[in-house]
């Protein structure tokens, strides 16, 4: 499940843990690509429907994420 309602690209919130993506994708992660197309201003809806219609092939997403450390 994704979460487009923010500017820039969809941002994962749930992984199925039946997914294949499972042990690949965190919460928080933003997909910014799949294969050759961009999905970095795509929104929730057309990113599921192009997974979707590459589901019978591998595909490859190139994810952005981010992990900062605050110090106090």
């Amino acid at each position: 499940m994704t979460d487009s309602s923010r500017p820039g690209p969809p941002v994962v919130g749930a992984i199925h843990e039946d997914s294949p993506l499972a042990d690949s994708l965190q919460p928080g992660d933003r997909i910014v690509k799949i294969d050759e197309v961009d999905t970095s201003e795509m929104s929730s809806v057309n990113l599921n429907e192009l997974v979707s219609s590459r589901r019978e092939s591998s595909r490859t997403l190139g994810v952005l994420r981010t992990r900062s450390m605050i110090t106090c």
